[in-house]
């Protein structure tokens, strides 16, 4: 399942069907995401508000709990 923007902010802050909930949401996104993001604080943690940049995560597999690096580049 594919999503984005402030609907896939909404998704992970409350939860679907298909989507769990999570305790925190980071990366970057347009002022509708940003926006999103500023209105659902509270209810899930967010990093904070910033626009769209270059962004790394970094987490542990599920498996061996070892960190994996994934990197994007977010411009257009």
């Amino acid at each position: 399942m594919k999503v984005g923007g402030a609907q896939a902010i909404a998704a992970l802050a409350f939860g679907t069907k298909l989507i769990r909930a999570v305790d925190k949401i980071i990366g970057p996104g347009n002022m509708y995401v940003t926006e999103a993001k500023r209105q659902f604080f509270g209810f899930v943690d967010i990093d904070m508000l910033a626009g769209p940049t270059e962004l790394v995560i970094i987490v542990p597999r599920l498996v061996s709990c070892r960190p994996v690096i994934l990197i994007r580049d977010c411009r257009p």
